[in-house]
């Protein structure tokens, strides 16, 4: 938008070209690298980037419903054995569920990485490095 403070004409950059130059609106568009009647080519560097944002969110989303159902089916499984191991300490069953249950990626670890991917971009770039095994 511009203004000017003598005669009081307003408007914006395309109007103010015009203005400017003494020519008319396609001659306007033109100056700014416009083509009348087509819309701007999208520049490949935002499409790229863009890709990988859409990439990164649908990741995110699929892996923080895996790591959920992790996180809950480990924990009834713990709760289960705790339960067993309660009524009788020497059930084997018992023993072997609790095994499961704290095999792999321990569950506070399995909270953070969850916490990662429903926080900012940073973040879940930092959770897909830590889940994916990415190296810098």
């Amino acid at each position: 938008m511009f203004y000017c403070f003598a005669c009081g004409e307003r408007g914006d950059k395309l109007s103010y070209v015009m203005k400017t130059l003494g020519c008319d609106f396609k001659a306007a568009l033109r100056f700014f690298g416009l083509e009348p009647g087509r819309p701007p080519a999208p520049d490949p560097a935002v499409v790229k980037k863009r890709r990988a944002e859409d990439g990164l969110r649908a990741w995110a989303k699929r892996r923080g419903r895996e790591l959920r159902e992790e996180y809950y089916n480990r924990s009834r499984i713990e709760l289960y054995a705790r339960r067993r191991l309660e009524n009788d300490p020497e059930d084997q069953l018992g023993w072997g569920l609790l095994g499961v249950a704290y095999s792999g990626t321990p569950l506070d670890e399995i909270e953070r990485l969850h916490d990662l991917l429903i926080g900012r971009p940073w973040e879940q770039l930092e959770a897909y490095r830590a889940l994916e095994g990415v190296v810098e």
